[in-house]
């Protein structure tokens, strides 16, 4: 199993200062990768954790400038908010400058009113999503790019640079729903669900498997953790649903990973609090030293 860590881009922690301290400890704490989440414009009805973010491929660009061998992905960029065309050059840009260590991570979102203060189609944004992914890797595949969509169309253009993979850049789809689950087996190379448990990983990677027939991709997670004795099993999501999390003592920690992996997880992202820097950087320095080494061959 590969280890990710989330950056502390948001909410009590954010400055310039932990994002360079986290991205730096996280590579030498020899994470496999290191990721930011998305949002613009939050509701003032969710002022926790998003009423403060920095932005998710501008931070993404500054760790990739202090860093060398972490891999670096969005989890998630909420694709239907943008413009399809300014996004695939700024991910292409982004994966040029940092080598081919970027993965993107992608959803449809869930805060209506973000869409309505960004004037985004909520109600269509699975259709302008799946068009966005098609365009996308048409723009950075293609020699001659050509798309002729319901809401995006493009002819006649010069589209460089391309990203390093010349296949375009590995997509990893977000959600839970059905729909969420069939646009990662057709347009995704990867499942990046955020909150669930070794049961319901399960549930969606039969699920997966049964859409799926031959071709395989990735199963990620991402889950907050905490090692310690008070720690409890779930946490609130900002929509004020419950999800499941790796909290308690190590040996809880493990064993739960554990269940995790039997389940199909092949990369766990943890984030590690939205709590003052000092406590996330030792959180995440006692999962890399007390947890991941049982998980390393």
């Amino acid at each position: 199993m590969q280890f990710g860590a989330a950056i502390p881009h948001y909410g009590v922690p954010t400055s310039k200062k932990a994002v360079r301290d986290f991205s730096l400890l996280a590579e030498e704490l020899m994470y496999d990768s290191i990721w930011t989440t998305d949002h613009i414009a939050v509701s003032s009805k969710f002022p926790q954790p998003y009423g403060i973010i920095l932005e998710s491929l501008t931070t993404l660009t500054y760790a990739a400038a202090i860093t060398q061998n972490v891999r670096l992905g969005t989890s998630i960029i909420v694709l239907p908010m943008r413009d399809p065309f300014l996004f695939a050059k700024q991910v292409a840009s982004l994966d040029v400058l940092c080598d081919g260590r970027l993965i993107l991570g992608l959803g449809a979102g869930w805060m209506e009113d973000e869409f309505a203060t960004l004037n985004a189609d909520f109600s269509n944004r699975g259709k302008i999503m799946d068009e966005q992914i098609s365009l996308m890797k048409q723009l950075w595949t293609a020699d001659k790019p050509h798309f002729d969509g319901e809401f995006f169309k493009v002819d006649d253009v010069i589209f460089q640079p391309k990203p390093v993979n010349k296949n375009g850049l590995p997509i990893w789809i977000g959600g839970t729903t059905t729909s969420a689950l069939k646009r990662a087996t057709r347009l995704g190379d990867g499942w990046h669900p955020v909150g669930l448990s070794p049961s319901q990983i399960l549930e969606g990677r039969e699920k997966l498997e049964s859409l799926l027939k031959r071709r395989k991709i990735t199963i990620s997670l991402r889950v907050p953790a905490e090692i310690s004795s008070t720690a409890t099993s779930t946490y609130t999501l900002s929509s004020g649903e419950k999800a499941y999390m790796l909290g308690g003592k190590r040996e809880d920690i493990v064993r739960e990973i554990e269940k995790l992996q039997e389940a199909g997880v092949e990369h766990l992202i943890c984030g590690f609090g939205d709590k003052p820097y000092d406590f996330v950087a030792s959180q995440a320095t006692a999962f890399a030293k007390e947890i991941i080494p049982s998980f390393r061959g």
